[in-house]
């Protein structure tokens, strides 16, 4: 930027003229010079002004669009990458205050044993960078005996409450801009815990330069360093940075203001690889395990292109696990066929149960018709009996009477013709009665023939009913136990040995049996209405996974655009800071800086309008066309004041020649 002369040295200039005492021309041209070189100066600032107000215009309009992600990355090289530049302690150990310069992130600590090198070391790496106070994590032997306490009290009564600052100072090469990154921590004897907070300045302000970690006031009052305290350091830092009370959100803030995992797991995996390589003993301990354990350790995560294939098993688990709950519900309805299925074979069952009890009615029939015919069998051979007897009567009767009509003839003949003729009339009528008996008989033995056909057949039809019966009481013993059907047994032991005479028994059988069918469907309807539930609880399900799944989406989706944004905010901040540090004529200053950075902190899903971030712009611009309004008027009075001078002088230089001329 151009320095201009002030009217002060203007005036200066012009009053050295007036009292020069040498009026050569000399002085005149230097004069006509100055006016020439000032005129050109006062085009150059008009040009100036105008450019400049055109390209703030141009920066308010374009400068603030959302930067593309700018997060340095393991391939890229050195110099665009943050490199820590300088590292400072307060009040801690026994540092009251110290500053080291690194050279491109590199720092030589030299000194001998027990000089402290270990300690400091571990003080700034990797404690500055996530915050972690356990013992294990401060000591670099992985110690546990000292407490972060011990760093700000000390083993002796010497101090009683102090607090203490740790921080780092990263620049990145390319865009010429600083970061700040530290802890700070109060400690007080006697307390159970340690005071934590943690910071970034990211204004491009620097610690020892233009930002203090103690009160500056009471230090020119001379009462010493006073380190500021959390709220004392929230209210310094303002708009330009962020402070944090918590371990892990200190963590996270910076891994997203330096390093820029997406992933916070492989952030801690680095601080881990830190660990592992800071160690003293390093060196000393190098095994193939030990080496093979670091370099695990020091993997990068897997990224979604590495998991895809996995993601797709999972895809194909869940097609599987659709297929089989298709399955499932190919199950439950192949058991709801084979449940109709086996109730269609029970109701045959029950109809060969009627037809086996019909068929033993049969039987009983059958017997009872059996035991009538062999009634009248007895009774027919009675007969029999009888007419033998009777015609065997009427033979010897026929016996005597031949004897009897050959003794009449000899001697009564007359008398005994009439008893011959009554006797043949008596045999007459005893062969008709011989002759109707043995057709009575002869009838008989049909009739017990056709009884005994009809017993073997009663006899056969009993067997295939026994037969049936067993088979049947085999059957429904079966079915009982399957339907739990507790008084079955009660009924079927009237069938053992023989089937009963009395069938009482059956009705209430039946009644019983009726009531078993009706409980049993009572509980096939619970069982369906049961199995259309979890057809509905399974639909629910499969809805409700599915709205999981949209729902984890639309959360992973806002995760990313909330880092996205975060990240493209981190990069815009880096951009407002490149951009201030390149401005040659307009003047930003801190306090616009600062409602600049706060006004781009607040853009989110909310707030997306950009006028209160230009807004400080604008303002920083107009006050810049009125600083250059007032330099062109200056410029223009001091041009004037310039002719007036170069004018006298003319007419100076005139006069001082007519005087020299002759009379």
């Amino acid at each position: 930027m151009s320095v201009y002369p002030t009217a002060k040295e203007a005036r200066t200039e012009m009053d050295t003229t007036n009292t020069t005492t040498d009026r050569s021309s000399t002085e005149t041209a230097a004069a006509r010079a100055a006016t020439d070189k000032a005129r050109t100066e006062m085009a150059a600032a008009e040009a100036e002004m105008d450019r400049t107000a055109s390209g703030t215009a141009g920066a308010a309009e374009t400068t603030f669009e959302r930067p593309s992600d700018e997060r340095p990355e393991a391939g890229r090289e050195a110099r665009e990458r943050w490199q820590m530049h300088r590292a400072g302690i307060l009040n801690f150990w026994f540092y009251e205050e110290e500053e080291f310069e690194l050279e491109q992130g590199r720092l030589v600590l030299r000194g001998t044993n027990g000089a402290g090198k270990s300690v400091t070391m571990q003080s700034l790496i990797p404690l500055v960078l996530d915050g972690d106070k356990h013992p294990n994590r401060l000591d670099p032997f992985g110690s546990r005996d000292r407490k972060i306490e011990y760093y700000l009290l000390g083993d002796k009564e010497e101090h009683s409450d102090r607090t203490g600052y740790l921080w780092l100072e990263f620049h990145h090469p390319v865009k010429g801009i600083y970061k700040t990154i530290g802890i700070g921590l109060r400690a007080r004897r006697g307390a159970s815990q340690v005071g934590f907070w943690g910071f970034v300045l990211e204004d491009g302000r620097r610690i020892g330069r233009d930002f203090w970690l103690y009160d500056r006031v009471l230090l020119e009052e001379g009462q010493g360093k006073y380190p500021l305290d959390r709220k004392g350091l929230t209210e310094a830092i303002g708009a330009g940075g962020q402070v944090v009370q918590e371990q892990r959100g200190y963590r996270d803030l910076v891994n997203r203001a330096l390093f820029g995992y997406h992933d916070r797991e492989a952030y801690v995996d680095l601080l881990n690889l830190l660990i592992q390589l800071r160690s003293p003993k390093l060196s000393k301990d190098v095994k193939p395990t030990a080496i093979y354990d670091i370099l695990v350790r020091a993997l990068p995560p897997l990224h979604e292109e590495e998991l895809r294939p996995l993601s797709e098993v999972m895809e194909d688990m869940d097609q599987l696990a659709d297929r089989l709950e298709e399955l499932k519900l190919h199950r439950v309805e192949l058991e709801r066929l084979s449940r109709s299925y086996e109730q269609y074979n029970r109701h045959l069952l029950y109809r060969s149960g009627e037809r086996l009890l019909q068929a033993h009615g049969e039987r009983q029939e059958a017997q009872r018709e059996l035991s009538r015919l062999s009634g009248e069998l007895r009774a027919a051979a009675e007969g029999r009996e009888q007419i033998a007897a009777a015609q065997t009567a009427n033979q010897e009767q026929t016996v005597a009477a031949d004897s009897e009509l050959e003794l009449l003839g000899r001697s009564e003949a007359m008398e005994k013709q009439h008893e011959l003729e009554q006797t043949e009339q008596a045999l007459r009528e005893t062969e008709t009665y011989a002759e109707q008996a043995q057709q009575r008989l002869t009838a008989a033995l049909r009739g017990c023939e056709s009884a005994e056909l009809a017993a073997d057949k009663a006899r056969k039809l009993q067997a295939e009913l026994l037969e049936m019966q067993r088979d049947g009481l085999e059957e429904l013993d079966g079915l009982a136990a399957e339907l739990e059907l507790a008084d079955h047994g009660v009924y079927t032991r009237y069938w053992s040995p023989e089937p009963p005479e009395d069938t009482a028994f059956v009705q209430a059988w039946r009644r019983d049996v009726g009531a078993h069918r009706a409980a049993l469907a009572g509980a096939a309807e619970l069982a369906e209405r049961e199995r259309e539930a979890g057809r509905l609880v399974a639909e629910f399900d499969r809805q409700l996974g599915e709205l999981r799944a949209e729902r984890d989406e639309a959360e992973l989706a806002m995760r990313t655009a909330a880092e996205a944004a975060e990240t493209a905010l981190y990069a815009w901040k880096e951009r407002l800071l490149v951009w201030r540090e390149g401005l040659a004529e307009l003047r930003l200053r801190e306090a616009q800086l600062q409602a600049l950075q706060a006004a781009s902190g607040a853009l989110g899903y909310e707030q997306q309008r950009l006028e209160a971030v230009r807004e400080p712009v604008r303002q920083a611009a107009e006050q810049g066309r009125e600083r250059r309004l007032r330099a062109r008027l200056e410029l223009e009075q001091r041009v004037r004041e310039r002719e007036a001078e170069r004018e006298a002088l003319q007419a100076e230089r005139d006069a001082w020649a007519r005087s020299r001329e002759p009379e």
